[in-house]
């Protein structure tokens, strides 16, 4: 009976996302291909935890001034670090070192050969870039995480607050409070926020196989841009050829197979990944800025400024919608 239910729940979340995959696309695969790069950046490969070799967009001269204060960006899913383009080009004229950093899994030379794409591995990636360029110097970095990378931001602060000035969180509130618990206390926002991660629920089964290929990408990744601005076509093209290949799906997939649950049932963190469920129970001690949309269709805005909560972040949160 508990696995008819179950099955029954998950039949109508796939019946509220479909018309997310079959309505009005705002944009199609094509031929436009990544804009040329200034003479200031640089794609290349860094050590991650393990010796994962991790793709990177990143400074020319990154790390030869050590006065010059880093950001980093972590992309989410589906996408990809070369999103982050346009961003590193303006806080490198700003005069920063930028780097745009691959989780790990997103390319055939991350791929873990443990399979272990749990928030805290692809922490500890960032954890053990941040240490190999810091050496003995203390740069000013600031660390900022979209979707997923949200998420891994906010466990890399939590692992070593030590080496990082700022976190900017954006699309991903605090993992801590992304608990079904909460429909006890806000039972109209936690329904909403369910429907809203339909898709989360489907990627826990076999059915991902069939939402994940180019046209289900497309569908989604327009749903979701649908009051936005479209995502650039050359940015679709990049995102469609990484996931072209099987493992890589498979892998990218895998990290809401081990983290989605797992943050939002306790009982089942606890067990599967404790070393992710650990470090999400501590606060955030670094400045942080809140980053949201009111209209967003993955975090509704409501479940974002629910979770959201000053005590949480010891040394200040700013929230802001987008």
């Amino acid at each position: 009976m508990r696995r008819f239910a179950g099955c029954g729940l998950l039949s109508l979340l796939c019946l509220a996302g479909w018309p997310a995959l079959r309505g009005k696309r705002n944009v199609i695969p094509g031929t436009e291909t990544m804009p040329a790069l200034s003479g200031a950046l640089e794609t290349t490969t860094v050590h991650g935890w393990g010796g994962l070799q991790l793709e990177a967009l990143r400074s020319k001269r990154f790390g030869s001034d050590p006065g010059r204060p880093v950001i980093i960006f972590i992309h989410g899913f589906p996408d990809q670090y070369l999103s982050f383009l346009e961003s590193c080009e303006h806080f490198q004229e700003l005069g920063f070192d930028v780097m745009s950093l691959s989780l790990r899994g997103y390319s055939l030379s991350a791929i873990p050969s443990d399979g272990d794409m749990s928030l805290h591995a692809a922490a500890m990636d960032i954890v053990t870039v941040v240490r190999a360029f810091e050496g003995a110097a203390r740069r000013e970095t600031h660390l900022v995480g979209h979707d997923w990378g949200s998420a891994v931001a906010q466990i890399a602060v939590r692992i070593r607050p030590d080496l990082f000035r700022t976190l900017t969180i954006a699309a991903v509130p605090n993992v801590q409070r992304m608990q079904v618990s909460n429909i006890l206390e806000y039972p109209l926002a936690t329904m909403q926020q369910l429907y809203h991660s339909w898709y989360m629920l489907v990627f826990q089964t076999p059915v991902w196989r069939f939402i994940t290929g180019g046209s289900g990408i497309t569908g989604l990744i327009n749903s979701w841009d649908k009051r936005r601005q479209p995502v650039s076509e050359w940015r679709l093209n990049a995102i469609l050829q990484m996931l072209d290949e099987a493992e890589v799906r498979r892998t990218a997939v895998s990290m809401y197979k081990q983290n989605a649950l797992q943050l939002a049932i306790p009982e089942y963190g606890r067990r599967s990944h404790p070393a992710t469920w650990e470090q999400a129970q501590k606060t955030i001690d670094l400045p942080t800025l809140a980053l949201f949309g009111e209209d967003d269709d993955c975090i509704t805005g409501t479940t974002f400024r629910i979770a959201t909560r000053a005590e949480d972040f010891p040394r200040g949160v700013t929230l802001e919608m987008m």
